[in-house]
């Protein structure tokens, strides 16, 4: 989708966007209940391919960076009187995009590093959690033409059940 340059309140369909990289993720249990995951994702093509816009035909799409990664470790414990209990925490990467169509370097929006944590309990097929996104209530920036501030520390709880 595409802003109409003329209104930034007007989206529209951007038409055909072409994309090409390699992702990859590695889920590892390195000590009994002690889980990782990592993640990188390498997207050196993502352009718009075709467009009511000439002008936007080649570049790439503002908001998708070329470079994102993360790395999850979560600890559960399996024995005990505190069987059942996990804490976890992670780090996310989010690399540098452009902030404009035009893929101006005025416009280019630094990439940020993240942490989150979760604090969990599972039994009998329940499990409720405690997940904090953002720890540091870093402030990240996102732009596309105009420019805002990212999601802050967000504490999320939740309940699932599994059958």
């Amino acid at each position: 989708m595409t802003f109409d340059p003329n209104d930034a309140f007007n989206p529209r369909a951007t038409g055909e966007i072409h994309s090409r990289g390699l992702e990859f993720e590695a889920v590892a249990e390195l000590a009994d209940g002690l889980n990782v995951i990592a993640a990188y994702t390498w997207l050196p093509v993502f352009e718009i391919t075709k467009s009511a816009d000439a002008d936007e035909i080649g570049k790439r799409e503002p908001t998708v960076p070329k470079h994102m990664a993360s790395l999850w470790l979560h600890q559960r414990l399996g024995y005990g009187q505190f069987a059942g209990f996990g804490f976890g925490g992670g780090v996310r990467y989010v690399g540098e995009t452009f902030g404009d169509i035009a893929n101006t370097t005025r416009m280019r929006v630094p990439g940020y590093t993240l942490f989150d944590a979760v604090i969990d309990y599972e039994k009998d097929g329940w499990r409720v959690a405690l997940n904090v996104r953002n720890i540091a209530d870093k402030a990240t920036l996102k732009c596309w033409d105009t420019c805002y501030y990212g999601e802050g520390r967000t504490i999320i709880a939740s309940a699932r059940r599994r059958w």
